[in-house]
Formats: structure tokens, sequence, C-alpha cells
């Protein structure tokens, strides 16, 4: 079968409700992207910082979940290390995967920075920038970095671990981490929220065609 002929039937065992998602998704990132580009942020960017904000006592937490994606070459060896561990117990298509997914994901995130070529968020108002970056700010890297690589492994764990117990525990960790490391750029000053949800947006997409290609691939 030509990589074309498999393509579409890819295409064609996706459910109308699945289509729907990602073209929709896509509109609103694509939106998102352009109103960014033109205007440095917007009311509700500063309303949902400045509120975060006033719950001082989460600061180390909103940290420590930022953390696994602050440092390149630790999130990449975490990457490596993930997918190493996978091929090496034979679950090759797993490891390939894990590798194509967060390269991928963070591919496209600097192409898409540099052509929005947004600012990060800078201290006024009520803002404060408790993590200093460098980079471009939309979209967000931590929450494209987090959704494609802990959204696969909760992915996987789902899908290998039989145990309903040993199974939750497993995911707990990973999903947490994509569930707020949306709110810890916020809080921490380094994204706006717009930033933040054309990240969550973009990353949910590349995740779920990935799961659709592996679960195509293992029939």
């Amino acid at each position: 079968m030509s990589q074309n002929s498999k393509s579409l039937k890819l295409y064609t065992q996706l459910t109308t409700l699945e289509k729907i998602y990602i073209v929709i998704s896509c509109l609103i990132f694509i939106t998102l992207a352009i109103l960014v580009h033109h205007y440095k942020r917007f009311d509700l960017d500063i309303a949902v910082t400045c509120q975060l904000q006033t719950f001082t006592s989460l600061k180390t937490f909103m940290e420590a979940v930022s953390l696994l994606g602050n440092n390149f070459f630790v999130s990449t060896s975490i990457v490596v290390a993930f997918a190493s561990s996978f091929y090496y117990f034979g679950q090759k298509l797993e490891g390939r995967l894990i590798l194509l997914l967060a390269s991928f994901g963070q591919a496209t995130n600097s192409v898409i920075k540099h052509l929005v070529a947004r600012q990060r968020p800078t201290p006024e108002l009520c803002i404060k920038v408790l993590a200093q970056e460098t980079s471009l700010s939309f979209p967000s890297g931590h929450v494209t970095h987090y959704v494609c690589l802990y959204g696969f492994l909760c992915f996987l764990i789902y899908k290998k671990v039989s145990n309903p117990i040993l199974k939750l525990t497993l995911m707990i960790l990973p999903a947490c981490l994509v569930l707020f490391v949306g709110s810890s750029r916020i809080y921490l000053g380094a994204h706006w929220v717009t930033d933040v949800t054309g990240a969550y947006l973009l990353s949910s997409i590349w995740l779920f065609l990935t799961i659709k290609f592996y679960n195509y691939s293992k029939t």
C-alpha cells in the first residue's frame, strides 16, 4: 500500500466529530495567531494573570510544574530517555513516535513563534514576571512540549497497563503536568493566557493525530 493510500485510509477513519474538532481548533489557533501578532496583549490576558498571581501560596507549586521544561537539555534528555526505554523493551513504534511527536511539536512551535513574533509579558499594572525568558511568546513551548510528551505517555499507560489501580497511579503525574503547565506559565508571568490557549489547541491536534496513527498501525 502506498503512503498516499495509507494517509487516505487513516483520514477516512476519523469520525465527523473528530474532523470538526481539528478544523475548529485550527481556525481558532490561526485567529489567535493573527490577533496576537498585531496586539501586545488583551484585557483578558492581564485579568487572568493578575487573578492567578493573587494566590501567592502557589508559587512553589507552579515553579515545580514548569521545572521539567525550563532547560532544553533536560527536557531533551527526558524525551530521549523515554524513547530509548520503549525501544529497549521492544516497543519500537512507541519509542519512535515519542521522538517524532516531541521533536515535531517543538519544531513547529519554534517556527510559529518567529512568524508571530509576540513578545513576552513585561512587568506592568499588576503583572509580576517570576520567570525570566528570552524567547518569543506565542505559542507556549512548555505547553506544547508537555502535551506532546506527557500526553502521549498518558495514552500509552492507558493502553498498555491492565491493572486499573496501577494504571491510574502511573497516569497521575503526567496528567497533572499536562493539566497544570498552562496555568503555571501564566502564573509565573512567562506567558499570556492566549499563548497558552494557542499551544493547547495546536499540540492537542498533533497528539490526537499521533494517537490515531498509533491505533491505525496496531490494527
